[in-house]
């Protein structure tokens, strides 16, 4: 219930006029493999976010465990 309050709460926050979103990622495990290249904005709302390959761009999202072992 509050990780989903949080989420509606995260979106009153985005500008929808200027989103422009490379990449949106949402379920529970969400994974940029070490293949792959993300320009633009990630935007996740996920339990696990793992990034092993490269975001060319900001991360926006939220997610109870994140790790970052790609660029």
């Amino acid at each position: 219930m509050r990780f989903r309050l949080f989420v509606i709460c995260l979106f009153m926050l985005i500008p929808f006029g200027s989103l422009h979103a490379s990449e949106f990622l949402q379920g529970s495990d969400c994974e940029i493999s070490e293949e792959e290249v993300v320009n633009g904005t990630l935007y996740a709302i996920c339990r696990t976010l793992t990034v092993a390959g490269e975001v060319r761009g900001d991360i926006l999202g939220a997610a109870v465990n994140v790790t970052i072992s790609g660029q």
